[in-house]
């Protein structure tokens, strides 16, 4: 999960959760993140998700927004990206997973920086201490010993093979390190789109204000991408002139590389600050094992993610498209697809049926950007207008990994009583994704188009006319849901910057 962080202001280190809400940016008290800067305008950006991607969208606003020193309308968001609205600096974060990690890690002052002097040598790899101090465990194998802990790199991963967030990865390496080492504490760091490092996982047995990391000690294993081990780094002379090691009297350490195809992406550092709690080498070996198999487990999840941005890459540039051409459905497709995901949550739909509900209802509309026509016969109009759905299908159908999205594209405006179109389908001939997709469309529209009075409708109203066509246009399970998800504050409906559309596009 992402989390927003204002880096400047009066909100200055404020942390924001991006879930699947929108979160709005402005200067007016109705926003999520109200800026006081006259460049900023009342309602200036919003922060939307489509499954686990992250959107920033620009509301049409006179001083911009703008994403790493980049003006921009809509962009997709990674961790690391900063955003300027107005004076005010934002940066997309990561958040830190495990126990006791709902915050971030502070260092000793002489540890905080990249510079300072060489760390002085530490033991690396199959090199372990001897100079560890009474208490020292012998190096030998125990059988029992590396028996456990070939069993907890097995299960490890076996579970990390079916993640679909690198989230759960760190977690379970968590785990399978504590249980099996039973260390005082555990950071997991991983460097950003920018190369900053910073923790992403943590395990503390007990809380503690500044964590005992020696970030020199880390910078070492990420410049010579080696696992390192002292079993005693307070008692070791080669850390004399270390003060943080002395100062968070910090004894036992492991620290791991996490690589994946000879890229170092971050470490796995794990600390014991008692004397009994001493390091062996089947530890050390442990943990590069874990290390290893979860920067495996990442590589291939950021692998997976670049492939779907660059899909999504694609898919907003249809969307971005259809809005150029037609200015007036700015905004609809990112509000359709905002409905569709909290009705399929509220009907408790499965994780990838509601990301395609999200998906189906950002994209519905794309065969709009070929089926404008200049004509003025009602019923050639008519006829036009319903082609943007066949246009739309036609469009996916050639863009790989689309299959389960055609449904929605194209079925969406057929209704519960057979009245539809394209085919007239009826009931449960309807893909339910489709379904959902076609009520939040027909939603939307009742909320911004314009009424013979001038005006959409409000909120209220809105719902009772759906009560009204509830079994008729619309599945009357989808229309409880999307009652339901209102009341319970899932869906959250805006006052729009301008009204889009008219009411006979339904």
């Amino acid at each position: 999960m992402l989390n927003l962080k204002i880096l400047n202001g009066p909100l200055k280190d404020k942390v924001f959760p991006i879930s699947k809400d929108e979160i709005y940016i402005g200067r007016e008290d109705g926003n999520h993140i109200q800026i006081k800067d006259t460049e900023v305008e009342q309602r200036h950006a919003v922060f939307f998700t489509l499954g686990d991607m992250c959107f920033i969208r620009d509301l049409k606003t006179q001083h911009g927004t703008f994403l790493n020193n980049k003006r921009v309308h809509e962009e997709i968001l990674d961790a690391g990206d900063k955003i300027k609205i107005g004076s005010v600096e934002l940066k997309l974060e990561e958040a830190i997973a495990g126990k006791n990690s709902g915050r971030p890690i502070q260092y000793d002052e002489d540890e905080s920086g990249e510079g300072g002097e060489e760390t002085p040598e530490v033991v690396e790899e199959a090199e372990v201490a001897e100079k560890g101090g009474k208490g020292n465990k012998s190096n030998k194998y125990s059988g029992e010993t590396a028996a456990r802990h070939l069993s907890s790199l097995h299960s490890f991963s076996e579970i990390i093979a079916d993640a679909k967030e690198y989230e759960h990865v760190l977690q379970v390496a968590l785990k399978h390190i504590s249980d099996a080492m039973a260390p005082d504490n555990i950071y997991i760091f991983l460097k950003d789109k920018h190369g900053d490092l910073s923790p992403k996982a943590i395990f503390e047995r007990e809380k503690v204000k500044i964590a005992p990391v020696s970030r020199g000690i880390i910078r070492r294993v990420l410049k010579s991408n080696r696992a390192v081990i002292t079993t005693d780094a307070s008692a070791d002379t080669r850390f004399r002139d270390n003060l943080s090691i002395v100062r968070r009297k910090i004894k036992a350490v492991i620290c791991a590389p996490l690589t994946s195809r000879q890229q170092v992406m971050g470490a796995i550092y794990v600390g014991g600050s008692s004397v009994v709690q001493l390091f062996t080498q089947q530890d050390l070996e442990f943990v590069n094992g874990i290390a290893c198999l979860t920067a495996i487990a990442i590589d291939n999840l950021r692998s997976h993610r670049k492939q779907s941005r660059l899909l999504m890459n694609m898919m907003r540039s249809l969307v971005t498209a259809m809005e150029l051409a037609l200015p007036e459905t700015r905004g609809h497709s990112m509000r359709v697809a905002s409905y569709a995901g909290a009705i399929a949550q509220e009907k408790a739909m499965s994780p990838q049926k509601t990301y395609l509900c999200q998906l189906g209802g950002y994209l519905h509309d794309v065969g709009k950007v070929i089926s404008r026509s200049a004509v003025k016969n009602p019923e050639e109009q008519k006829k036009i207008y319903q082609e943007h759905v066949t246009a739309g299908e036609k469009i996916l159908f050639e863009m790989e990994g689309m299959e389960d999205i055609l449904p929605a594209v194209k079925y969406h405006h057929e209704y519960h009583d057979g009245s539809g179109f394209p085919e007239g389908l009826k009931e449960e001939h309807i893909p339910i994704v489709a379904r959902i997709v076609g009520l939040a469309n027909y939603f939307d529209h009742l909320l911004t188009d314009k009424r013979p009075n001038g005006n959409p409708l409000e909120l209220k109203e809105a719902l009772k006319e759906l009560k009204e066509l509830a079994g008729k246009k619309f599945h009357s399970d989808d229309v409880m849901a999307l009652r339901e998800a209102c009341r319970q504050g899932e869906i959250k409906v805006v006052a729009l910057p301008f009204v889009v559309g008219t009411a006979d596009n339904k």
